[in-house]
């Protein structure tokens, strides 16, 4: 049985498929992530993808952020998917432009939540900021009894950081 049944299967078609999916992200994104939006037109194997990612950061198209471990578009990458990325499919364009959307969501998110932790003569603390796009509605910083619970205080704020924001909010408005 022939396993690629898609429009996308030559080496050349990943590569604009990649630089597609990253050039319509408003972030970097983790290998995963690109390779999954990859699949909307299941022809793509894994080892050609995988590659394809690594010839691409080669020659300078996409970067890759080794301190958060995420791909993202370099500006030359960007103009030639601009020139060429017309030549993909349009309905694998359409299925991207659709897979693309939940997670410029997620990015967005993951931009308006920052955290940190230092530590200073032995004290640990760990700051907490949460914007709303236009600029930050909570600047909390805590400190902590070591490393690891700041790093749990970092973790479990990334994930819950908006019910956090209407909890403190809830304190102070309620009589």
């Amino acid at each position: 049985m022939d396993e690629e049944y898609g429009f996308i299967r030559e080496k050349l078609d990943i590569k604009l498929l990649i630089l597609y999916i990253l050039r319509r992200l408003s972030g970097g994104v983790d290998i995963s992530t690109i390779f999954e939006i990859c699949r909307v037109d299941g022809g793509v194997g894994y080892f050609d993808y995988s590659d394809c990612l690594s010839e691409l950061t080669e020659t300078g198209l996409i970067a890759y952020d080794e301190d958060n471990g995420r791909y993202m578009i370099t500006p030359k990458g960007a103009d030639d998917i601009d020139q060429v990325g017309s030549s993909l499919p349009f309905s694998v364009r359409q299925k991207v432009n659709r897979s693309v959307g939940p997670v410029n969501e997620k990015i967005k998110r993951e931009q308006m939540i920052r955290t940190s932790y230092s530590e200073e003569d032995g004290v640990y603390s760990v700051k907490f900021i949460l914007s709303d796009g236009v600029g930050e509605i909570l600047n909390l910083k805590f400190m902590c009894s070591g490393e690891e619970q700041a790093k749990d205080f970092q973790k479990k704020f990334r994930k819950n950081a908006e019910a956090y924001y209407n909890k403190i909010i809830a304190m102070f408005t309620e009589e």
